[in-house]
């Protein structure tokens, strides 16, 4: 991790159970450490109030969504905790329900503090059981949402209908099958089980089964998979120049990588164009060593990933 501290993202729609979520997960001792930037809609920090966490690891960024402030202000706020806490393990942002985390992840690439002191952690996105398959058919930003996170935690689903619940499980896999989906009842689950039991990075994506890409407007997502080890000094470049290609369309690139010459997997992020430096990893996490790259994006045709995965020497699931 480079001395670098995780910065996870938590982001779902209004009502969807984030607050919820995160207050429950702090209860656990090995969250002590943790802090927590909430982005609350609204001038009153609610939110926060309600988290029970410590005050000296909690700063609340309020007035309006995070992802339409100026980047000063959030590095500000993130200052701040850094300078009331002190030493974290761990840094999680609670965005409110109208945030794009596209932006935030792209403040953390390329604002110098930023990108010095932390490294892109987990994305959760909570999706409520209840009203989550109706929001997926009307509102982009929950599509958003979902298709860039790295596990997607199903919330009231002890209300819902197991029908409805099957559903929308189908829906979020239809939209990023890259994501772990958990199903949860009032927000109890464990840090193990939403980090995924890594240290913050995406979790390998599957390698197995057909594609599943969704075929209406919006973001859609790519896997890349390649069974021989790579040439970094060769592939880097290639990567680069394809990520630099897309820009803006590109909403997430993560991934796992084998690099010929090494038993460490290297970590791959990205974001809008933005490539972060790979970042190796202890070990890797399954016996395969299959390298494993997903590109999320949207206004992007399918046969434009397609040449590109040719190009990078891979496979496109």
């Amino acid at each position: 991790m480079s001395g670098r501290v995780p910065f996870s993202i938590l982001t779902g729609g209004l009502g969807s159970g984030k607050t919820t979520l995160l207050a429950r997960l702090l209860r656990h001792p090995g969250m002590a450490r943790t802090g927590v930037v909430v982005n609350e809609f609204g001038e009153i920090g609610l939110d926060a109030a309600l988290l029970g966490h410590a005050e000296d690891h909690t700063v609340v960024l309020a007035g309006g969504c995070v992802c339409c402030a100026a980047t000063a202000d959030f590095v500000s706020a993130v200052r701040s905790l850094e300078a009331r806490a002190g030493s974290l393990s761990r840094v999680m942002i609670e965005t409110s329900g109208l945030a794009d985390p596209v932006p935030i992840l792209h403040a953390l690439a390329v604002d110098p503090h930023l990108a010095a002191g932390y490294v892109p952690g987990s994305v959760i996105a909570t999706v409520d059981a209840l009203q989550g398959e109706r929001e997926l058919g009307r509102n982009k930003l929950a599509v958003r949402q979902v298709a860039v996170a790295d596990r997607v935690i199903v919330t009231k689903s002890d209300i819902a209908a197991p029908r409805a619940v099957l559903r929308l499980r189908q829906r979020l896999q239809e939209i990023n099958p890259a994501a772990e989906v958990l199903v949860v009842n009032h927000g109890d689950a464990t840090p193990e089980q939403v980090f995924g039991g890594l240290p913050d990075h995406p979790r390998t994506p599957p390698a197995e089964g057909h594609a599943h890409h969704h075929h209406g407007p919006g973001p859609r997502a790519f896997c890349l998979t390649r069974e021989d080890a790579v040439d970094w000094q060769t592939f880097g470049p290639a990567l680069e120049q394809l990520v630099t290609a897309l820009g803006d369309r590109l909403l997430r690139v993560k991934g796992l990588l084998h690099v010929a010459g090494s038993d460490q997997p290297l970590v791959l992020q990205g974001i809008r164009g933005f490539l972060h430096p790979p970042v190796p990893l202890a070990a890797w996490p399954s016996a395969d060593r299959l390298s494993r790259i997903v590109f999320i994006a949207e206004d992007v045709e399918e046969a434009a990933i397609r040449a590109a995965g040719r190009a990078l020497g891979g496979t496109l699931e």
